[in-house]
């Protein structure tokens, strides 16, 4: 069954974004949870010492969880770390509270549908807890005062008997938007059980999507070929990738993607290639050599190219729990794009699968299969690939060029880090660094210590370190610049 976690308790935002689906804790998940909760410390600077060592034992208990593959037991330890920093006492009661997740088997919701929400927990909670607890459920508009309506009440669980599912038919309300769907579980504990998460009320999607996939299924042979086929075939799997918690709802805009995979067949259906004669923001897809699964990307392709001539190429690599849209959006930003006009790049920003990766394995695999792919479509200076990422995607950016030194022209790895070890192996690549100096999500010894080793190597080193700039906050400032650099730098 597909899941989506609910965030937990209030004083825990931060966190709940951390706690993410599934029955219970991966990798993946304890790597997100020790990035947010070691920049949280960091973000306390005045921190008693009892406190520090206390959350240091912590972390401690929770790396070597972690090692043994104990996962539940490295994420309770690490929330026991974030109640401490948020000021609350952690008692059986808050142990058990934050140990619940609420999972929903569909996201996408329209009147009448069932849907099951399921009750476990993430980590085994400290203490025991007797009170049978009813169950709750209510749908709330995301406006204040504008509709919260109970969906349903359940009899009392045993807390100690978990999971539990239930099921509800979800009401019949007109106006297709965002909504929240709230889980109470009410006691005579100090601790109220309450869980929210973000549902998607709108009609007739999954329709569209079949609609769509029937008609790309007409196509010639010769048309199943073609990229645009496949994007069309990703565009109508949206439904059930949202509905799964695959991808997330707030940025899918279906009328938008189903109107654009409509037009994709329009043109495959007279013959055309909708991509290769495309320009402007495109999202497209590919299936992955690894697995055969659609894996998307985004590419944004220049007013003035037009296929006759050599154009330079950008890849851009995403953050830790991003995708292919987050740079191209960043900040709400068209920065890329605007570049990419003035200086006629192609930009592609691949999904790198594993939104904690790091960029090994199957995501480093993506990166190059996604470069290949535009390579193959349209024309690409060879010697004028450019590779920059931020976050996690700064870390990508070192190691993909140290596996592959013999493609890319020049580098920008931006609030990263990486092996100093491999600098000798891209001896020959340039390499413009940024770190804010008040980064407390990655640090900025981070990138002092690879410029420091780029450069006793003799690697050609741009490196800007913004006074006071914080994570998040170093790639906007700085993209121009780097676009402008990466202009003066191609491969011999």
């Amino acid at each position: 069954m597909f899941v989506h976690t609910i965030k937990v308790l209030r004083p825990l935002l931060l966190f709940a974004a951390v706690l993410s689906a599934g029955p219970g804790p991966n990798a993946g998940e304890v790597l997100q949870s020790f990035v947010t909760y070691r920049a949280f410390i960091a973000s306390r600077p005045g921190l008693a010492p009892a406190q520090k060592s206390e959350l240091e034992h912590l972390d401690q208990l929770a790396s070597a969880a972690e090692k043994a593959g104990d996962y539940r037991n490295a994420l309770r330890h690490i929330t026991h770390g974030m109640a401490m920093l948020q000021g609350m006492e952690w008692t059986p009661a808050t142990s058990l509270s934050l140990s619940l997740q609420v999972t929903l088997d569909h996201i996408m919701w329209e009147p009448g549908k069932t849907v099951h929400v399921t009750v476990s927990e993430k980590f085994p909670h400290e203490g025991e807890f007797t009170e049978k607890l009813p169950v709750q459920a209510f749908l709330k508009s995301q406006e204040p005062g504008e509709l919260y309506a109970p969906i349903k009440k359940w009899e009392p669980i045993d807390l100690q008997k978990l999971p539990w599912t239930g099921e509800f038919q979800v009401p019949a309300i007109k106006n297709e938007n965002f909504y929240t769907f709230e889980l109470k579980l009410p006691t005579t504990a100090p601790v109220m059980l309450q869980r929210e998460v973000t549902i998607r009320l709108q009609g007739g999607v999954e329709g569209r999507a079949d609609a769509i996939r029937q008609r790309a299924e007409k196509l010639n042979a010769e048309a199943k070929t073609d990229t645009a086929f496949l994007t069309v075939l990703y565009a109508a799997n949206l439904y059930h990738l949202v509905d799964s918690s695959s991808v997330d709802s707030k940025y899918v805009n279906f009328r938008k993607e189903f109107d654009s995979a409509n037009r994709m067949l329009d043109a495959l259906e007279q013959g055309n290639d909708p991509v290769r004669q495309g320009h402007g923001d495109m999202h497209l897809a590919y299936r992955s050599k690894l697995d055969g699964t659609l894996q998307p990307y985004r590419l944004f392709i220049p007013s003035a190219y037009d296929g006759k001539k050599d154009v330079p190429l950008v890849v851009v690599l995403h953050g830790m729990g991003g995708d292919e849209n987050t740079i191209f959006e960043a900040y709400r930003s068209t920065a890329l794009q605007q570049l990419a006009e003035h200086f006629c790049y192609l930009i592609v920003c691949p999904k790198g699968r594993e939104t904690t990766s790091m960029y090994r394995g199957a995501a480093e695999q993506d990166v190059m299969d996604v470069l290949g792919e535009v390579r193959r479509q349209f024309r690409v200076d060879g010697k004028r690939i450019y590779l920059m990422g931020h976050s996690m995607g700064g870390y990508g950016t070192w190691s993909i060029a140290m596996n592959h030194p013999d493609v890319f022209a020049a580098l920008a790895p931006v609030s990263g880090g990486g092996d100093p070890a491999g600098l000798e192996k891209i001896r020959s690549i340039p390499e413009f660094v940024v770190h804010g100096s008040a980064d407390t999500i990655v640090p900025v010894k981070n990138s002092q210590i690879m410029v420091e080793a780029a450069r006793k190597l003799g690697i050609e080193v741009q490196y800007k370190e913004i006074a006071g700039g914080d994570h998040s906050g170093a790639l906007l400032p700085t993209v121009g610049e780097i676009f402008a650099w990466f202009q003066t730098h191609s491969r011999n």
